[in-house]
């Protein structure tokens, strides 16, 4: 059970989070064959970076990462990481088509 003075804004997350769920009109995707994208991205281990999205086909895609992470080390001091990814995306089943 929650306590009484976590009660109140846990409730009102609850009612945030199910408003903003709810679809407001229907999406529909794009077809981004040969289509070329650039943008910036976050990857899991906190590098952040420059991204290149490119889709060759209708349900394959591939987008490469190039970015930097700056941490701190106690025997060092700054550290600067450099962090290259690549990630390939495949489209499993297209829905409405």
């Amino acid at each position: 059970m929650l306590q009484r003075t976590y009660r109140v804004p846990f409730l009102f997350l609850c009612a945030i989070l199910m408003a903003t769920s709810l679809p407001l009109e229907t999406a529909e995707a794009k077809d981004m064959r040969g289509k070329l994208g650039i943008g910036a991205n976050t990857t899991l281990t906190g590098a952040h970076g420059l991204t290149i999205r490119y889709w060759p086909s209708r349900r394959f895609g591939v987008e490469l990462l190039g970015g930097t992470t700056i941490g701190r080390d106690s025997s060092t001091g700054n550290k600067v990481n450099i962090a290259f990814a690549a990630q390939f995306n495949y489209v499993l089943r297209e829905i409405g088509r």
